[in-house]
């Protein structure tokens, strides 16, 4: 629809076309503030947990008898809020953020976090040196070899990767491949993915497409008679001879 209402319409500004010209004023603004709420909540969320995890993850390991105290958390709370806030700034493109913040995080935690669920145990030592490693890749990467026209993120995992490994056996820690500890939830995961498939094998040579419309289909009529109307509202839109001359409504409907 927004395609044939502006051809020449740019596919990164999809969000404010649709608000500018299909949105009263008053609907503007609770979209505004709805869009600013969201985004405020997520980083306040993600700041928090960033903080805690911080805190047990790289202060703890290192100094055990070290008591928490509620200011060193706001502290490394307002310095990733003002690392954040450079990353924000860097660029306007929503898309190119998403994947800069992706170029830091695949690369630092994908690979103990694999590691781990494969059954690889080792210290905080060797992840802390993968992941530094990972994430000057990642740096080093972006400002001196962007030419090469490789995303980071594989070379800054593979990095992570050999130092994270060959710190484990260089410096002896201890771990290694231990397998699963507990096989008894993998067991009956698997068990259960095999009945899945039988299950669904069984269904494929006996069908039983009324049982599965009855169990899955609204239960109330007047879904269907609603449902009908629409379809009514939806074709008169469009028999409606050109998009300019139609109202807002009449566009937002279609949108719908």
């Amino acid at each position: 629809m927004l395609l044939a209402d502006n051809p020449t319409l740019d596919p990164s500004k999809l969000v404010n076309y649709i608000i500018n010209h299909y949105a009263y004023p008053g609907l503007k603004g609770l979209m505004a503030v709805g869009i600013t709420a969201m985004a405020m909540s997520t980083a306040d969320s993600y700041l928090n947990s960033a903080a805690v995890l911080t805190v047990h993850d790289i202060i703890k390991p290192f100094k055990p008898d070290w008591k928490e105290s509620l200011l060193v958390i706001r502290l490394f709370s307002l310095v990733l809020g003002v690392f954040a806030l450079l990353l924000a700034l860097r660029t306007t493109d929503l898309l190119k953020l998403m994947l800069l913040s992706v170029s830091f995080y695949m690369p630092i935690v994908t690979v103990p976090l694999l590691l781990a669920i494969f059954g690889f145990r080792s210290t905080s030592k060797a992840v802390l040196i993968g992941m530094a490693t990972g994430l000057l890749t990642v740096l080093g990467w972006d400002h001196y070899l962007v030419h090469t026209g490789v995303n980071s993120v594989i070379p800054g995992m593979l990095a992570n990767l050999l130092f994270f490994v060959g710190s484990h056996y260089t410096l002896q820690q201890e771990g290694g491949w231990v397998g699963i500890k507990v096989p008894g939830p993998l067991v009956a995961a698997r068990q259960a993915r095999t009945e899945a498939w039988q299950n669904f094998i069984q269904a494929l040579k006996s069908p039983k497409l009324y049982a599965y419309l009855q169990k899955n289909l609204p239960a109330s009529e007047a879904v269907y008679s609603i449902f009908g109307l629409y379809v009514i509202g939806a074709t008169y839109a469009l028999f409606l001879p050109s998009p300019k001359k139609q109202s807002w409504l009449t566009k937002l409907y279609m949108i719908l």
